[in-house]
């Protein structure tokens, strides 16, 4: 089952195993190619290659799309994708407390 608890996160959830999680982050195109995208996450400096071909509008530099496993599932706002980011954060900066 799965379900967009926010604009920017999309979460699916496997009930058969109660601790499994997986999860969609922005992420912005820094280059695109053919069917990939370069990108980076929140300004870091790590690097990686996401599909486009699920998606059916044009991404550009400077875009955020919504990556899962390798695939950019959709485009999104920059305001969309910078208030998940700032959610992801404060998620993770609990979970540290």
């Amino acid at each position: 089952m799965y379900g967009d608890i926010h604009p920017g996160i999309l979460l699916y959830s496997d009930y058969t195993l109660e601790d499994t999680m997986c999860l969609a982050v922005p992420i912005q195109v820094t280059a695109v190619k053919d069917q990939t995208a370069v990108c980076q996450v929140h300004g870091g400096q790590t690097a990686v290659e996401a599909s486009l071909l699920l998606l059916d509008e044009e991404v550009r530099p400077g875009d955020y799309v919504l990556l899962h496993a390798g695939f950019a599932l959709r485009k999104l706002e920059e305001y969309e994708a910078r208030e998940t980011l700032n959610l992801l954060q404060e998620m993770a900066a609990k979970e540290h407390q």
